[in-house]
């Protein structure tokens, strides 16, 4: 039997993604399109923090690849998005999220590089 497929708006988080019309962003095509890359045809375990949804009605969810890598921290890591806390939404900010930022920042990766 065939997994249940199941579909929703989504957040990641806690990142700020390219929106349209913001300066700080990538292109929303390439994030997408990275996006797109790491997680297009692959089963996703998505795990809940505090919050079951944003202020918009979006699952809030960190998303982890079958090999346990996180989603979020790849598009950060990338230059994809940046670290944006919004309490209590805040589990792997400082050990995984934040580290990833940094790196990015240092190495001009995405919007780091602009």
């Amino acid at each position: 039997m065939a997994p249940k497929s199941v579909s929703a708006t989504s957040a990641s988080i806690p990142l700020n993604s390219p929106i349209p019309r913001t300066a700080w962003s990538p292109s929303v095509p390439e994030a997408a399109a990275y996006n797109e890359e790491l997680v297009d045809g692959r089963s996703l375990c998505l795990e809940t923090d505090v919050s079951d949804r944003d202020r918009f009605g979006r699952l809030l969810r960190y998303a982890w690849l079958e090999d346990g890598t996180m989603v979020n921290e790849l598009l950060v890591a990338a230059g994809m998005a940046r670290v944006a806390t919004f309490p209590p939404d805040v589990k792997y900010t400082e050990s995984l999220l934040l580290p990833a930022q940094q790196a990015a920042a240092e190495a001009g990766r995405g919007l780091w590089g602009r």
